[in-house]
């Protein structure tokens, strides 16, 4: 990533690109930026349609072609999740227990701001290892509404549940779910 972009794939000469914008007539969803000189030559919708009609095997060609990127993209994305988790998890580790033990009792919730987490946790809440914890910007980032917040990756959150309940039991884990849907249903009813 740099300045705001992201690299999804590489072409090579004999490439194309663009060609899901003119199957399906939405706007094109990836910006191409060429690192060498090149010679682009432009297929106007006219010309790609005329080419399906005349030669209808060159739709499963491309269809055939984007399956394949799509694949690939696909394991790429599960490859940086994976590695999102490797990195989760190994910040938690050297965590101080205080925020461990908060960011545990966190998972509970997909969304969360501030003021819940407060009402949930009673004494048990604390400003200080919760800044440490957003500004660690590994586990969860702010989402809408503005003050509220979200898990980064679901598998992350999964194995914080996992320690929390190997942590509180099956009793507790229960208890403290239900005062989170307490919380919840006191904003709610204060909405």
């Amino acid at each position: 990533e740099a300045g705001g972009t992201q690299v999804v794939t590489r072409l090579s000469a004999p490439a194309h690109f663009g060609e899901g914008a003119l199957l399906t007539n939405e706007p094109r969803s990836s910006t191409a930026t060429a690192i060498t000189p090149l010679v682009v030559w432009k297929l106007p919708r006219q010309r790609f349609d005329a080419l399906l009609r005349d030669h209808p095997s060159i739709a499963l060609r491309i269809a055939a072609e984007l399956s394949a990127r799509l694949a690939e993209v696909t394991r790429d994305l599960a490859a940086s999740r994976q590695q999102v988790a490797v990195v989760a998890r190994a910040a938690y580790g050297v965590l101080d227990p205080t925020a461990q033990a908060l960011l545990r009792r966190i998972a509970i919730f997909g969304r969360f701001d501030v003021e819940l987490l407060q009402q949930t946790f009673g004494s048990d809440w604390s400003a200080v290892p919760f800044e440490q914890l957003v500004g660690e910007e590994v586990f969860f980032r702010p989402t809408e509404p503005a003050g509220w917040f979200a898990f980064l990756q679901e598998s992350v959150r999964g194995f914080l549940l996992r320690q929390l309940w190997l942590e509180l039991g099956d009793r507790s884990l229960r208890e403290l779910r239900r005062r989170a849907t307490d919380a919840l249903l006191a904003r709610q009813e204060d909405a």
